[in-house]
Order: C-alpha cells, then structure tokens, then sequence
C-alpha cells in the first residue's frame, strides 16, 4: 500500500526540477521492502526510521571495495533518454564518497559511465565510449555530513547532464558529450571505508528532454504575444489580432511539435470570451465589427496544467472613416506672417517660436490640417516647434533647416502629449555641413532632428526626408509624463491564491505591502510594475507576476496576472494591490508607477539621409511601426549605428519594423539593445541583435548579414528566425555560460553558411548552400559547403558535395541520421563521429604530423563507394573504429581503413566490430608502412562479415609494433 506514493513521490520529484515531457518509470526503489539484491560482501543494511526520506534508507559501510548490488539493475530504456534520481547522505568521515556506475548498449557492446560524488567535487568518466565521456565540477560548498541532498543524472539529447540540489531546485553542476544510446543498468560503487546512505531511487523515461529550467514547474507558464495592432480599424471592419502562443518550452518553434492546445481568453472592453484548443504558433483572433470608440483588448492564455501567461492589453481606435476625411472648412492655409514665420530661410528663433503658435492656435480654433505654404524654414538650435494634438501638419515639399550651432544637443521638432497627430510631405536638414565641432561639447551626438514622446498616441511621420543631421534623425522618448511612483516593499516566500487567501509557497514570494493604486487608476487607467529609471532589468526572476487588487476597505477583488514594464490594467474600483513573483527573488527595487511611453505610432515612409550619428534611435514605445523607411550613409560617428532602439531598454515593446531598406552605411545598420517582441518582416539590411532583446522575431527579411545574441532564458525569452535569406555567413551566439534554453534559425536560406557558437543554439531545417558549417544544424540541406576545422554537430540533414574537417584538442564532431553523397571529411587533432547515416561516394581521412589525437568513429553507416579506400590514415592517429556499418565498395583494390605511415603516435588502435563488408577485392585494414616500436598499432578485428575482402596486409602479421585481434 505504501509503495505507489513513495514512486509517485520520486517522479514528481524529478519532474518539478528536469525539463518536462511523457514521463513513464523504469525503476523505483525506496528500500522499504526487502527486495534489493545487496552484495553480501559489503557491510550495508536497510534502516527504516522516520527520519529517512521515504521512512527506509540504504545504508553502506563499506568493508571491501565493490558494487552495492549483487548485479546490475537491468533497466529497459526504449530510447536513448532516461533520468536517473535519488537522494543521498554523506556520513562521517570528510572524504566520503561514491560512485553511480550507468551501463549502456553501444550496439553489441557495454560502454559504462561512471559519475563520482564526494564531498567536494563531481567527476564524470567512461570506459568503451569513443570519445570519452568525461566531465569535472567542483562544488562552490562542500556537502555537509549528515544531511540529505538529491542528485540525478540526466542522459538525453546526446549529452550527459549531473544535477545537485540548491536552494530550491535542483542545478546542473557538470555536463558532457556522449552519443545516443539506450541505459541498459545500473548500479553504485565505493571504496573500503566509505560511509554513506541512499533513498528513493528511480528511473524515469521521458521524451525529448529540453535544456534544463531552474525553476519550479508550477511557475512555467505559456508566452504570448502580438504581432502589429493595427490602431484605428474602421467601424464596418472587422476587427483582427493576429498574436502568437507557446508552451514554457518552445517546442512548437524549437521541434515543429505542435501537441500543445492553450485556452485563449480574451477581453473585449472587459467582456471576457474563450476560445478552447488552440494550437501552439502563429493564430488570430477575428472580434467582428465593434462600436465606435477606443478598445481595451487584452488576451491570456491557459495551458493544459492549468498554468497562465501574462494578460496582455493593447488599446485601439474604432472609426468612422468618414472622419477620417478632413473637410475644406477644417483646413487651415495660413497666413505665416501673422505668426512671424519666415519662409526664405532666415529669422530662426521668430520662426520656431511662430510655427509652434501657429499649429496651437489652429487647433484652439477647431482645425484638423495646417497646410504651409512652400518654403523654407529656418528653426532656431535653442527651442523646438511643438506639435499640437489632432492636427496634420502638411509641410507642402517644404524644408525645415537646423540654424547652424556649437551645441551638444537640441531638437527642431516634438510630439508631446499629442493625439492623432501627424507630419508629412517635407524635409528635415541637419547642419552636418555647417555645425562647429571644434567648439560643441559631448561630440555633438544629441543635435536632433524629430522626436514623438511621452504621452503620444495615434501619431505619426510620413513621407518625409531628413538628411544632413548631426545627431540623430527620428527618435522616440519616453519621459516620465506622470513620474509618481510607488515602492512596492520587500517581499517574502508565499503565494496568494485566487480567492485571495495567503498561502505558503517555497516557489514564489509576495510582496506584504498594500501598495497603493488609485492614482494610476484614475489617471491614466494602467500601472506597470518594474525598476522605475535607469537601465532598469529583471530583478524578479521571472517576467510574469500576479498582481491582487483589494478595495479601500482592504478586500481582495482578484488577481490579474501581468508581465514587467508591460502595461496592466486594474480594476476600476481597485485602491491597493500586492504582487507575487513567480521565483523565489526577493528584490528590494521593485514600483508600481505609469510610464506613458509613445502608443499606436509610426514612422512610414522617411528616407534618412546622412545622419552622422543615428540615423533611427527609439527610446521608449508601445506598439510601434516603422514602415518603408530607407536609410544611407546614416552612423558615421558616437553610435555608429544607421538603427538603434537602445536607451528605453523594457519601455520599448512590441516594435514592428517592416519594408524597409538599408542602402550604403559605414557600420551597423539595424542594431537592438533590448526590448520587448520586436518583430521584423520583409527588410533588407546588416543586422546585430544583443541577447537583452527578449522575444526578437524575424521573418522574411534579406540579411546582408546577421548576428543573433541570445542568453539565458529570462534574457533572451522566445526568438524566432524564420524564413530569411541570409547573404553573409549567418551567426547566432549564446553568451550564457550556463544556458538554460536552447535557441535556433529555422527555415532560412544560408547560401553562405552558418556559425552556430554554443551548444545550445542551431539551425533548423536551413538550406545552407555554401560558405562553412560550425555548430549544431538539424533535418538540414547542406550543399557545397567547405568547413575548414572547428566544431559541428549535424543531425537527420542530407548533404552532398561538401567538406567537413574538424579541428582541435578535446573536439568532438557529429554527424548523425543523415543522408550524404560526395563528401570528404578529415579530423585533425579531434574525435569525428558519423553515426546511423546512409552515405554515398563519401571518403574519411584522419591524421597529421603535428598531433595524436585524431580520432574516427564510424558506427551503423550504410555506405557505398567506388573510391579506393573508405579511411585513410596519415602518419599519427590515435583510433580509428568502425561499429555495425554496412560497406558496399566496387573498387577491385579497395581497403577500409588504409594506413599510409602510421609511425608517429606511440599508441594507435583500429577496431573494426560487427561490420558487414562486401567488395570487388581488397583488404580491411591495408598498412603501406608498418611502425616500428616505441609506436604501438593495435588491430581488433571483431565479428565482422567479409564479401571478397582480405583481413589486412600481410606486412603487418609478425610485426614487432603490432598487435592484431580477432574473434
């Protein structure tokens, strides 16, 4: 009866901490029954006290060296994927310690891992892997004596992953490459004298395994987020959002697994409606004709553990089109003189100061547009024309000219506060030419052109030119337009449940303050939670909080799930909330405040043209377009960047930057620095993404050249590269130590090869059609590509007339499940593994002078050549292995493995092993010069079928160097 709780227990266990998916179990062990075969020889003994993890423990003192168990637990693995758990305590003496022996099917054979545990340290070493399997951590404290801790060990995803207990999940401490093999035992070792005890051990079988999250399951919610929110939507038209969903894991862009469903709710005007069994991706929601007006949509969604996203708001106008027609009577054909405006160039602080009168006074007076008369103006370095809300300025193929300074900064024009507001038709001329440099301070950097605001919403920039700036070109800003804010305290381990009641949590913190909220309610409708000025960042450990609104008499209302710096509407009767983290964080910096950043605004149309600093610098903003803007000769100086959304950091949310076109500029050309879901469609331009962009997409862009940064999951979140081609070698570089998400390019055409740097970023299902291949790339093209040296790791692609060589000490490549056809690959100084691929007309070659480490695994190929040889070997090598390949060859004098000098390394092996082999003629192993000692040369022929094919060369039968094996 008390068994089943015990291994539901384990399970959970491992589930909570390693990443999800099917779990089924291999082997349960709680020692509370009397069934373990223990090794007699050894001093152990089950103990059942209530002090004991699951009430029973294993304990060992050992009298000899030895195994725990009288034979290997035999575990049956039906795939290469299996997890490992069990707790453990260290006793008395500090340099105690033990082993956890993993037996696995290398095909045939028994390869066997060893991880060793201590006090102080974790090792990880192997005996028949080819490589090695090996890896070393030592532990930042030693494990205290007498105290339980929980360890596992994870083999999935061709790597072997040793996980310890920390504070509140378990942490990966060690992680090492092995091939993908099914565990096949298990069992423990230890040296005499060692004292130690062990509990609840399992075996759990899983799917897939993702990079592991150090978080608790329970805080692993679903990620959603819109595409462009179209801002005004005519009254007759239905309404759309197109938005995108995701499990925790990504597996749907990561995998093309689309088996995760997500209820969707939605709000309209808070009337709330559902959706049920929508799919992970790319979806959209239609609303149908809405009411004339403005819109609060908000959107969430719901996995199948019941876990939430964030709410999701966004604001948009519902029109009359008429309306938008402005009639003759609302337009206004000034008299500019009446203002003291001067059109030919001349009187720069009367006209600044005039043009901004003129759009206030056309607005007090009830017009809509204000059509200049053409000319030219000059604006005044000291003051800025203002724009006035719900007016279009019209510029008429007019030009606004930056009177020539010596100062830092200034700005010729700004949207403040503005609504529905709108430029056009004109240009905008720096004094690039004319400016002092000599004289200016801070290197002129801030002499600016045009900037939409805070408080701006339903504005825009269209079919402008701006050129010559010293500066910057366009820019927004976020500023804070209403700057109250309030400290939200400290917060402390706990949840609040969602009929308000405090419950205890070891996963996630509450704040115990009642922050107050009325403020944002009545002003501006919203709040944001988040470090309120500076770099600002995540301190929270996570980006969704839930957030509990109670009344003025203190009672709770309900919780609202939202996510840093976004916007998150209250309830309109709310007076205080409190905030829980879905961490364990306990920031002390956190804010309610309201930021109105610029909302539902664009730039469409303007062509940027010699801007010496930035050409586009975007600050703050919340839904924003840029749209067939083109850029040349833009970031010459300071920031050097043509585009650059940088200084709002997460003020700056859900950018759409699409059409356009980057022409000659003389460094970066689209640069991001952080933000939020910025989405980038049908571009041409060079672009560098730094890892603090968190969600970036990408689709159906022309890249003359990319390099996608990417971090931890909280830095980094959900990118998407999809579909683009990419003219220069394309890159995606993680820059975590420790990465706990994997992250991929899918879908791209890379005709000059990729740069995958990390283990965990690759491509996915790319055409890659030249250039080099380094790093991971999966279900593949790769076509006339020639890699040089260096890593790779290429899974189920198909391949052909390439070269691949890798390079370096303690290198290990991989080609696996993959179809191949004229192909040549080298390994110099470095393991080379092809596995489970089917090969045609491809050849091997292994070796050099300069190293004794050249290493080449061929396991379960199916291989057909005319070539003369399948391996050939230079003079220094340290093996060569063939495991369970079958091997057609047609050459009349054809050799497997061919050894033209093998005189420089002093041990070299070369194993062939259940390998079928039919030729016209030859010999397996064919040595054209034998060693001679100190070099030793070990042949190990082993269960291997011969069709017309000698064993090897008879130079090498009696040799004093050599060794030859068979059975």
């Amino acid at each position: 009866m008390r068994r089943t709780p015990i291994v539901l227990i384990v399970i959970l266990l491992v589930a909570a901490h390693l990443p999800a998916g099917e779990t089924s179990v291999l082997l349960s062990e709680d020692f509370t029954g009397n069934a373990v075969p223990l090794n007699a020889a050894l001093a152990s003994e089950i103990v059942r006290d209530s002090k004991s993890p699951a009430g029973a423990h294993l304990r060992c003192e050992m009298r000899e060296s030895g195994l725990l168990f009288k034979e290997y637990r035999s575990i049956k693995a039906t795939g290469s994927g299996s997890d490992v758990a069990f707790q453990f305590r260290l006793e008395a003496d500090k340099d105690s310690g033990f082993e956890v022996r993993l037996q696995h099917d290398l095909g045939g054979g028994v390869g066997e891992i060893s991880v060793t545990l201590t006090s102080t340290d974790v090792r990880v070493s192997s005996e028949g892997f080819i490589p090695a399997v090996a890896g070393y951590a030592k532990l930042s404290a030693p494990v205290a004596l007498d105290t339980w801790r929980r360890c596992a060990v994870r083999c999935n995803d061709e790597q072997l992953i040793v996980f310890l207990d920390g504070k509140d999940s378990l942490k990966p401490l060690v992680t090492a490459q092995m091939p993908p093999v099914p565990l096949t035992g298990l069992n423990f070792y230890a040296e005499k004298s060692k004292r130690f005890s062990l509990a609840n051990l399992a075996v759990s079988e899983g799917g897939a395994a993702q990079a592991f999250i150090g978080a608790a399951k329970i805080n692993r919610v679903p990620y959603i987020a819109t595409y462009y929110v179209k801002p005004k939507v005519a009254v007759a038209e239905p309404a759309v959002i197109n938005y995108y969903v995701t499990d925790w894991e990504h597996k749907d862009y990561l995998r093309s697994d689309a088996s995760e469903f997500f209820t969707i709710d939605y709000w309209v005007n808070g009337v709330r409606q559902t959706v049920q069994n929508v799919k992970a991706g790319d979806q959209s929601i239609t609303l149908g004709t809405l009411a004339k007006g403005k819109v609060l949509f908000a959107l969430q969604a719901t996995d199948r553990h019941g876990a939430k996203s964030h709410r999701l708001y966004c604001e948009f106008l519902v029109i009359d089109p008429s309306d938008e027609n402005i009639p003759a009577d609302k337009v206004l054909h000034p008299d500019v003189n009446k203002f003291g405006i001067a059109s030919d160039d001349t009187r720069p602080v009367e006209t600044t100061a005039g043009l901004t009168q003129l759009l206030k006074s056309a607005r007090e007076q009830g017009y809509r547009k204000v059509v200049l008369p053409k000319g030219r103006y000059r604006i005044d370095e000291n003051a800025t024309v203002q724009m006035a809300s719900g007016i279009t300025l019209d510029m008429n193929g007019s030009t606004f000219k930056l009177n020539p300074n010596a100062k830092s900064g200034c700005l010729m024009l700004e949207f403040v506060n503005c609504f529905d507001s709108h430029v056009v038709n004109g240009t905008f001329e720096g004094d690039f030419h004319e400016h002092d440099y000599k004289n200016a301070p801070h290197n002129s950097e801030w002499v600016n052109c045009l900037s939409i605001s805070e408080g701006s919403e339903y504005c825009s920039v269209e079919n402008v030119t701006i050129k010559d700036i010293t500066g910057y070109g366009t820019c927004t800003n976020h500023r804070h337009s209403f700057s109250r804010s309030q400290d939200v305290g400290t917060f402390e381990p706990g949840d609040i449940d969602a009929d308000g009641r405090e419950i205890p949590s070891d996963v996630r913190t509450t704040c115990k303050k009642f922050v107050p909220v009325d403020e944002f309610v009545k002003t501006h409708r919203f709040l944001q939670l988040g470090i309120y000025l500076g770099y600002q960042g995540n301190p929270a450990g996570h980006w969704v909080y839930k957030a509990h609104f109670y009344d003025g008499d203190k009672k709770y209302i309900e919780t609202i799930e939202g996510y840093l710096y976004r916007r998150l509407y209250p309830p309109p009767t709310a007076k205080f909330a409190r905030f829980t983290l879905l961490s364990t964080a306990r920031p002390t910096n956190l804010a309610a405040y309201n930021f109105r950043a610029p909302y539902n605004c664009a730039f469409i149309n303007i062509k940027h043209e010699n801007i010496r600093c930035v050409g586009m610098a975007l600050s703050g903003f919340v839904n924003f377009l840029v749209e067939g803007c083109t850029f040349e000769n833009c970031g010459q100086k300071m920031a050097r960047c043509a585009f650059d959304a940088e200084d709002g950091w997460d003020m700056m949310q859900d950018l759409t930057f699409r059409k356009n076109l980057f022409g000659t500029n003389p460094a970066n050309e689209f640069l991001t620095c952080g933000g939020h879901n910025f989405v980038m469609e049908n571009n041409t331009m060079k672009a560098y993404i730094w890892e603090r962009t968190n969600g970036y997409v990408f689709r159906h862009n022309t890249l003359k050249s990319a390099e996608y940064r990417v971090g931890r999951a909280m830095r980094s979140g959900y990118v998407r590269v999809q579909n683009n081609t990419h003219q220069a070698a394309v890159s995606m570089r993680m820059t975590a130590p420790e990465a706990d998400r994997e992250y991929c390019i899918r879908d791209n055409a890379c005709p000059a090869g990729i740069s995958m740097s990390g283990r965990n970023v690759y491509a996915f299902r790319c055409q890659i059609t030249g250039g080099t291949v380094s790093g991971r790339a999966v279900e593949c093209e790769i076509l006339n590509t020639n890699t040089g040296g260096g890593w790779f790791d290429i899974q189920n692609s198909r391949i052909a007339d390439s070269m691949f060589k890798c390079s370096g000490l303690g290198v290990a490549a991989r080609i696996s499940g993959s179809q191949i056809s004229r192909t040549k690959f080298m390994t110099q100084g470095a393991a080379l593994v092809l596995e489970g691929n089917t090969v045609t007309e491809a050849e091997c070659a292994a070796g050099g002078d300069w190293s004794d480490h050249h290493e080449l695994i061929l396991r379960k190929n199916v291989w057909t050549t005319s070539a003369p040889h399948l391996v050939h070997v230079g003079n220094s090598f340290r093996s060569i292995v063939l495991h369970g390949n079958t091997i057609n060859a047609s050459h009349p004098q054809f050799s497997v493995v061919q050894l033209a000098n093998p005189v420089k390394s002093r041990r070299q092996l070369v194993e062939l092993r259940e390998n079928r082999m039919q030729a016209a003629g030859g010999l397996a192993v064919k040595a054209e010069r034998v060693p001679a000692p100190p070099c030793e040369l070990n042949v190990n022929l082993i269960q291997n079928e011969y069709s017309k094919l000698g064993r090897f060369s008879s130079n090498l039968n009696g040799a004093a160097a050599v060794k030859i094996t068979e059975k």
